[in-house]
């Protein structure tokens, strides 16, 4: 979006010399930014009594003894000439197979969620642990790893 200045056709300062003859102050509105500072999220959960994310329960150790021990998710997109197809996919770390995966054109919730329900309807674990990045994820034992880690997830 342009400055005043700009639709005006005249520099900034002109326009703060004319709003301040008139007796005006510009007033910059602050903008919301979402934090994912680890501390700031600690002392939020402390103040309002929620948990806001899930600890990170595989901490880098990407083994499992079994199947259905873990399973990792991610997303990735797909170039097509109609456009972009999401793809999310969750697979068991033991067996190193997709157990569940989804495809769309958007990145709804839903598509992670048809993910993890194909894999739960095929596996049927009666205990996983689900981890990802910081994605979403519903529904079976939640992990998240570090903000911006690439090396942190699928």
């Amino acid at each position: 979006m342009r400055s005043l200045a700009e639709q005006a056709g005249i520099s900034d300062s002109s326009v703060l010399r004319i709003w301040q003859a008139h007796g005006l102050k510009p007033h910059r509105v602050e903008t919301f930014k979402v934090s994912r500072d680890p501390d700031f999220v600690e002392k939020l959960e402390d103040i309002v009594g929620l948990y806001l994310s899930p600890p990170d329960l595989v901490d880098r150790n990407f083994s499992a003894q079994w199947p259905d021990q873990l399973w990792v998710a991610d997303i990735t997109y797909v170039p097509t000439l109609a456009g972009f197809l999401f793809l999310a996919v969750v697979l068991d770390v033991c067996t190193r197979r997709i157990v569940g995966w989804a495809m769309a054109n958007h990145l709804r919730t839903e598509l992670i969620l048809d993910a993890l329900n194909m894999a739960l309807w095929q596996r049927r674990p009666r205990k996983v642990i689900h981890h990802s990045d910081q994605g979403c994820q519903a529904g079976v034992r939640p992990s998240m790893g570090s903000v911006g880690d690439c090396f942190d997830n699928a």
